[in-house]
């Protein structure tokens, strides 16, 4: 009897034993669970604080690119200024074109000023060929107004370009080398005619721009305008003075073919010689 109650006293106390490990066991697992969980929404707060912090740091950043690459542009097109200036004083240095407004006011000043006798020694002479000065100073004379204002007018507006990116001594070399020239054409085409006007100065350096365009063909700018633009004032004037000769012959003043023509031969191929050949490009603005 009392071996019965032992061991079922055993047994109720083996279950009572159980009954506290599972107890305990599932209180176990419920801390740990707690434990995990907690863990768990620290490591997620702790992953959106970094995410934030991340995505703050990332604005940041761009922020600073975003500055930076103004910075930078705004650099890079002040240092283009910078360089456009530096092209614009290497080759369009404004030069007040001197020469050619100095000549233009002799001519002026000639046509209202001298007298006949002045103006008879400055005229181009066939029969005084050699009055050596004759062949340079004929120019300055005018037959009237409309003569004087017609040249002059062409002669600043051609020469005008020529004279600020030249120089005032090549052009006028080839201002002369027309004049000169002119003259001589006339003495050996026109051996009996009085020559006066600066058409063959003018026409000389009307064929300048074609010497200065044949020189820098490749890196000129508007090459075929001005090509085209000399062409069509040269020969425009030359169907004006074959009309004039046509029908107006009698009209005073005769037109000088040979002075015009000689003069604009003269006028390129000293421009060959004289002027520059450029080794960079120059802008669009200039011409």
């Amino acid at each position: 009897m009392s071996s019965i109650s032992n061991s079922s006293w055993c047994t109720a106390e083996n279950s009572s034993n159980e009954s506290i490990k599972f107890i305990d066991g599932v209180s176990g697992k419920s801390s740990n669970l707690k434990v995990f969980y907690t863990v768990d929404s620290e490591i997620k707060a702790q992953n959106a604080n970094n995410d934030a912090q991340n995505c703050q740091i990332l604005l940041r950043t761009n922020e600073r690119i975003e500055q930076k690459s103004k910075s930078d542009s705004r650099t890079v097109c002040f240092g283009k200024t910078l360089q456009f200036v530096q092209e614009i004083k290497e080759f369009y240095t404004w030069k007040v074109p001197w020469i050619i407004i100095l000549l233009s006011v002799v001519q002026v000043v000639v046509y209202f000023v001298a007298c006949n006798v002045s103006i008879a020694r400055l005229t181009f002479n066939p029969h005084l060929k050699t009055n050596i000065w004759r062949y340079f100073t004929y120019h300055s004379v005018h037959f009237n107004l409309t003569h004087l204002m017609l040249n002059v007018v062409l002669q600043v507006l051609i020469a005008l370009p020529l004279e600020t990116t030249e120089g005032h001594l090549r052009v006028l070399i080839v201002y002369f080398s027309g004049v000169v020239f002119g003259a001589i054409g006339s003495l050996l085409f026109n051996p009996t005619q009085s020559i006066v006007g600066s058409s063959g100065g003018v026409f000389s350096l009307l064929f300048g721009h074609m010497s200065q365009c044949t020189l820098n063909w490749r890196i000129i700018s508007y090459r075929s305008f001005r090509m085209t633009a000399i062409l069509l004032l040269f020969f425009s004037d030359l169907l004006f003075s074959v009309l004039k000769h046509i029908y107006w012959s009698s009209v005073e003043p005769k037109i000088s073919f040979s002075a015009h023509i000689c003069g604009s031969v003269a006028g390129y191929f000293t421009g060959l010689l004289v002027f520059k050949k450029e080794k960079r490009r120059r802008s669009p603005t200039e011409y």
